[in-house]
């Protein structure tokens, strides 16, 4: 389910898109980010990316370009733990502690890394990457490492909350890789991106979306 902040934030950065923008959807559930997308920028090219086959089958039925895949930092094997279908959207790489209510499969699924999917498809350029993949968002940022260094993600999308935990990850770990590239993180407050640093985030791990890019926007 695609909430209207998703929306306002995508909006945010649509007028920096080229023509044609390259649009992934990592973690892309049921399509509706995607859907929300292609109603806005019809022009804009998805790649679709779920670990969870059962989704992926359906999504495949729908759009052009979908890989049943976990996107990490590099390419290979990992185990998926899946929920079942009613919660199905908590499925994650990292066992959580929700888990022991929902109940879980673990499987294991392919991996890759954006830096080896954007040479696979010799994208010189991806636009907006969107990431809900319940823990794994440093994993997801590591292996954009390449793309990042050259500027060639203009913008990437990510969410903060409990999650965290379960993956023994911080904030601070992402703002720290992404500041290695140039990048610096806002969240959208009031229709106004507002920069987010060490000093000034609050780490309640509330759930809440940033944005990463290097262009100044506002």
């Amino acid at each position: 389910m695609i909430e209207d902040f998703d929306k306002n934030l995508f909006k945010k950065c649509m007028p920096f898109f080229g023509d044609s923008p390259v649009i992934f959807d990592i973690g892309a559930h049921k399509g509706s980010y995607t859907d929300f997308v292609k109603e806005v920028l019809p022009s804009a090219k998805c790649y679709l990316f779920e670990p969870n086959i059962d989704l992926y089958a359906k999504l495949k039925n729908k759009y052009e370009i979908v890989y049943p895949l976990a996107i990490c930092e590099s390419t290979g094997f990992k185990t998926f733990h899946v929920c079942p279908k009613k919660n199905d959207e908590l499925s994650s790489l990292y066992k959580r502690s929700i888990f022991d209510e929902t109940g879980y499969e673990s499987i294991k699924v392919r991996c890759a890394s954006v830096d080896s999917l954007s040479i696979q498809h010799d994208l010189e350029q991806i636009d907006f990457i969107k990431i809900d993949v319940e823990g794994a968002e440093k994993d997801v940022i590591v292996g954009c490492a390449a793309m990042m260094h050259d500027k060639k993600i203009k913008f990437i999308q990510f969410e903060y909350g409990s999650t965290y935990l379960d993956a023994e990850i911080n904030f601070t770990d992402i703002l720290k890789v992404s500041a290695v590239f140039g990048y610096k993180t806002y969240e959208l407050v009031n229709n106004t991106l507002t920069e987010v640093t060490e000093a000034n985030f609050i780490n309640d791990y509330r759930y809440s979306v940033f944005l990463l890019t290097y262009i100044k926007c506002s």
